[in-house]
């Protein structure tokens, strides 16, 4: 192993108590009237924890056994717990499962005139309120979320809402009124002319209230979900119920639209035409399924608790081991406060929002958990104190986080830091995480002093753009991040690395980009170093530009109110970053210090891509990059992803100074959580060397 993987897996594991003097079992097949005992289990885990608070509160072990473990309430840990151990006896064998069972009898075959006639005979339907669901109301007038309803699983897939068209989009022919902002006075939704038939066979569903559309209505990072207000047969027009930020019609077009916004139709009984796909009629509170070949006779789940699985508030030494986590239409775990709890070696599926959130504390990690079938985000981590500049110490290690974002599409990153439904953070690690298969970005963050580091990050932003797998818009002060080392490939519409809106201070040094639509890209800020990377096939290179000038960055705008909030020109800001005090002094607007040095780029002549006039440059240094062949970079197999580089290759001659990348250690590693790592599940995976560099000791 890794040295330096395993000097931070001993880091995390340190202050863990090792030694449990008290042990209760929990077995699904016990009795909550047992004694606890390995040979007398208990039945629930909240027997155990009242157990536990009968007794006295000492480092405690909670064995879980092998089975489904039936959770209706969340599981609780505050600040009167300290050091325990919530296990299951087998890796992977206790199911902490929060869902819905459907039985098969409460499934039947639907006749519903509605019906496709492809579909007729397949579909089956069930009554939600015989079930005794609670998220069965409409959906709001616009969301974009799950919109609050149940979410369907057979075993342990997902299952889509209906949709048209079942892949891509429609587009909008033309847009009659563009509508106001939601904040508007008027509030006036927007209208607009289809381009297809299809939408005319949605009449009723209209008249009844019940037509939702979902799309990039304005822009290509702003998914929302809207319900129809009217939709007229003559003029092949659709009115909506609500407004979307920023009207209807490309932010880029005029007051009519480009003709190429996306958007679907979603929940429409009469789109269900292929297996798996579902609706609700929400007035007779029926859902119908098109199930896949022998799911009917499966595990049918619906998610429909509201809260977490787990919730830690204020708890210390918490940590969850080995568990599966699902069924959940909320968050699985949530951590608040408290101080060095850990999840490790969990896997978190099929829930409705977010794998595991913390909020404030320090010293949480998450280490070698695999998270995966999620409404929303993976990890989100926030913490520390933004004026003192102390950072919070999370930690989110060796971690895979994959198909995710499924309910909400944007804004749902495999790990958020400080940003998102997290608040600010300072002093996170990210590192050695694969993250993949999304239709939004990898990893977003925003705050002080983060640590991104050896990451694998591929086949993101598949339904969004104008985006990157590590992104960021966090402003003037942003100043003390580091990202190095990461690999990031196969999105070609996308930036591997985006510091969007004046994004400031931070450096990325050693990361490696591959087909991708640009490499890395400074947008507007200060004081960021773009030091020592590698773009293969990424036509944009790398780049700074000087928006800050166009858009007036150093007038009345959202940089400069967040600047004068903070009041960087004393101590700790000013001794740590010592150009922030004089920065409204240096034209603010100009991408002042920022630096591209000793990149490479191949396929593209792009290594220095400066967008703006030749006079907003001469505050920036741009020095011995290079545009070189793969030949030069000698690396071991290209084609089977393997980019380590041969100690003698050309490139360190033509590079003067190039550090050499240490592929070798980027991704998931084999710890004593790890045992093995995971096969890719698309087509654009490592070698099998780079699966298997464990071995190299």
């Amino acid at each position: 192993m890794r040295a330096a993987a395993i000097a931070l897996t001993a880091s995390i594991l340190v202050s863990v108590p090792k030694l449990h003097s008290a042990e209760i079992y929990v077995s699904p097949s016990g009795s909550d009237q047992a004694a606890g005992t390995r040979e007398a289990p208990l039945a629930t885990i909240a027997r155990a924890l009242e157990k536990l608070r009968e007794g006295e509160q000492e480092p405690s072990t909670l064995w879980l056994d092998d089975g489904v473990h039936r959770i209706d309430q969340t599981i609780r840990f505050d600040g009167k717990n300290k050091a325990i151990l919530v296990r299951a006896m087998h890796e992977g064998g206790a199911v902490l499962d929060a869902g819905m069972k459907v039985a098969n009898d409460k499934l039947t075959i639907s006749e519903d005139p509605r019906l496709d006639t492809a579909a007729r005979g397949h579909v089956l339907q069930m009554y939600l309120a015989q079930l005794g669901t609670k998220h069965m109301k409409p959906f709001p007038d616009r969301f974009n979320d799950g919109g609050g309803v149940v979410q369907l699983f057979a075993g342990d897939e997902w299952q889509p809402l209906s949709r048209w068209p079942n892949e891509h989009n429609m587009v909008m022919k033309k847009v009659l009124d563009r509508g106001d902002n939601p904040g508007a006075p008027g509030k006036r939704p927007g209208i607009f002319v289809f381009a297809e038939d299809r939408p005319l066979r949605w009449k009723a569903a209209a008249e009844a209230g019940q037509l939702w559309l979902a799309g990039f209505w304005r822009v290509a990072w702003d998914w929302q979900n809207v319900r129809v207000k009217t939709l007229d047969l003559e003029t092949k027009s659709i009115a909506l119920a609500a407004p979307i930020p920023g009207g209807i019609g490309s932010k880029y077009a005029g007051t009519e639209g480009a003709g190429t916004e996306p958007w679907r139709a979603i929940n429409l009984v009469e789109e269900i035409d292929m297996p798996g796909e579902w609706a609700i009629d929400f007035a007779k509170q029926q859902l119908f399924w098109w199930p896949k070949e022998g799911a009917a006779k499966g595990r049918i789940t619906l998610a429909d608790m509201d809260g977490p699985v787990f919730q830690l508030k204020g708890a210390k030494h918490i940590r969850l081991q080995g568990l599966v986590i699902e069924g959940t239409l909320g968050n699985a775990i949530e951590i608040t406060d408290g101080e060095d709890c850990a999840v490790v070696n969990c896997e978190i599926r099929c829930v409705g929002k977010n794998g595991i959130v913390i909020k404030g504390g320090k010293d949480h990690r998450m280490q070698s958990c695999h998270l995966h079938t999620l409404g929303h985000g993976g990890i989100l981590l926030s913490g520390g104190v933004r004026e003192t500049l102390t950072p919070c110490g999370h930690v989110a290690d060796n971690n895979h986080i994959h198909h995710y974002a499924l309910a909400k599409k944007i804004w749902s990153p495999g790990i958020a830091v400080g940003v998102n439904d997290a608040s600010y953070a300072c002093g996170c690690i990210v590192s050695h995480n694969l993250i993949h298969d999304s239709p939004h970005a990898a990893i977003t963050y925003g705050g002080n002093d983060h640590r991104i580091e050896f990451n694998e990050i591929h086949d993101f932003l598949i339904e969004s753009d104008d985006l990157g797998g590590l992104y960021t818009n966090n402003g003037w002060c942003s100043y003390g991040n580091v990202l190095r080392h990461n690999f990031i490939h196969h999105t070609s519409h996308a930036l591997g690395i985006y510091l969007d809106d004046a994004d400031s201070g931070d450096t990325l040094e050693g990361n490696l980009m591959y087909r991708m639509g640009t490499g890395a890209a400074s947008g507007g800020g200060h004081d960021n170093i773009l030091r020592n990377n590698v773009a293969i096939d990424c036509p944009g290179g790398f780049g700074i530009d000087a928006r800050g000038v166009s858009r007036k960055y150093d007038q009345d705008s959202g940089m400069l109110r967040d600047y004068k909030k903070l009041n960087p020109v004393s101590p700790p800001w000013s001794t740590r970053f010592p150009s922030l005090p004089t920065l409204l002094q240096n034209n603010p607007g100009l991408p002042n210090g920022c630096v591209l040095e000793r990149n490479v780029v191949i396929g593209t002549d792009k290594k220095a891509d400066l967008r703006g006039k030749p006079e907003h440059f001469k505050v920036v240094t741009v020095i011995d990059n290079a545009a070189l062949t793969t030949e030069d970079m000698g690396f071991a197999n290209p084609d089977k992803l393997d980019f380590r580089m041969a100690a003698d290759a050309p490139m360190f001659n033509k590079v003067p100074g190039f550090a050499a990348i240490p592929f070798e250690r980027i991704g998931l590693y084999v710890d004593e959580h790890r045992s093995k790592l995971p096969s890719h599940q698309s087509g654009h995976t490592t070698s099998e060397w780079h699966r298997d560099r464990s071995k190299d000791k």
